[in-house]
């Protein structure tokens, strides 16, 4: 009798383990990032970025200054939902810079970071969504300085 219920008993326990877990929820997935740019004709661009189908930020090349307002030859990123992810606004050529939203919380929008290009010189810039050490990325898009 003793052994019959102690196998009821371990029966039991490995049903509702294994019921615990097939029914446990799987870990939450990365959400699906897009983007999409504009290019102006003074040579700027705007890259946007999209969290699952919502506009989450940008990166923007700034190529000539607006006087009292914005420097020329300058990058910024913005992060504009509130989910955890930065926003990084990368320049690969004609030389290297970066900015990044990630630390500050959202909405936020950095600083521009300025040099001083050659007139006409192709600036290539890509924006990435960042987050404890991921990041999904854009294609490279090409501007004028």
């Amino acid at each position: 009798m003793r052994r019959r219920r102690l196998a009821t008993v371990l029966a039991s326990t490995a049903l509702a383990a294994g019921t615990m877990l097939t029914t446990a929820t799987p870990a939450s997935a990365d959400p699906n990032f897009t983007f999409s740019y504009t290019k102006y004709s003074s040579g700027s661009l705007v890259i946007n970025v999209y969290t699952n189908g919502t506009h989450s930020g940008r990166a923007e090349f700034q190529a000539d200054p607006i006087p009292d307002a914005v420097p020329g030859d300058a990058i910024r990123a913005q992060d504009s939902l509130d989910d955890g992810w930065g926003i990084k606004a990368i320049m690969t050529f004609p030389e290297s810079r970066e900015v990044s939203t990630s630390g500050h919380p959202s909405p936020y929008t950095t600083g521009w970071d300025t040099g001083d290009l050659e007139e006409g010189e192709t600036v290539i810039m890509r924006a990435c969504a960042t987050k404890s050490g991921s990041s999904y990325c854009s294609p490279s898009y090409g501007g004028i300085a």
